[in-house]
C-alpha cells in the first residue's frame, strides 16, 4: 500500500482523498478507523478531522484484524457519526466476520477496502531486510478474492 501495486490503480493517498471528499461535512462528522500496514501512516497525513475523535488509530501493535471489529465498537461509542473503516485485504480478511456483527445490531459502517493482493507492507519489510518474499502474497497462497461481492 502506498505504492501503486497494479497499472490505472489509484494509490492509497488518492482512495483516501476520494473518500474524504464523498462527504462535504466529512471533517466534522466522519470518524476514520484503522490499524494496520501502511495505511495508519497514510491517513495520518492525509485525513482532515475538526472533530475530537474523528481519527482513530491502533498504532501500538499494528493489529491486524482489528480495523472492523474497532469501527464496530466506534459506532457503538458515536451512532451518529460515519465510521469509515480503512482496511488492507490481508487484514480484511483475518476478521471481516464483525460485519454480521453490525448488521445484526444495525451499526452501519463504511468499509473501504485496499486491495494491493496481500501483506504487502510485511512483503516489502521481509524484503527490505535482505530476505526473499515468503508467502506473503495472496497469488502465492490464496485464490483471487471479489471484495466487492464478499
Amino acid at each position: 500500500t502506498g505504492k501503486r501495486e497494479v497499472a490505472g490503480l489509484p494509490y492509497d493517498g488518492e482512495v483516501i482523498g476520494a473518500v474524504q471528499r464523498s462527504s462535504s461535512d466529512s471533517t466534522t462528522r466522519d470518524i476514520v478507523v484503522c490499524a494496520a500496514g501502511t495505511l495508519p501512516a497514510e491517513l495520518h497525513k492525509l485525513w482532515r478531522t475538526s472533530t475530537p475523535g474523528g481519527y482513530h488509530m491502533e498504532y501500538g501493535y499494528s493489529c491486524m484484524g482489528y480495523e472492523i471489529a474497532g469501527g464496530l465498537g466506534v459506532k457503538m461509542a458515536r451512532p451518529d457519526a460515519e465510521v469509515i473503516v480503512m482496511v488492507g485485504d490481508g487484514s480484511y480478511l483475518m476478521m471481516n466476520s464483525e460485519i454480521a456483527t453490525s448488521v445484526m445490531l444495525d451499526k452501519k459502517l463504511i468499509i473501504v477496502v485496499l486491495d494491493n493482493r496481500g501483506y504487502g507492507c510485511i512483503n516489502r519489510l521481509q524484503q527490505a531486510c535482505g530476505n526473499a518474499s515468503f508467502n506473503n502474497m495472496l497469488p502465492d497462497s490464496a485464490p483471487r478474492i471479489d471484495f466487492a461481492l464478499h
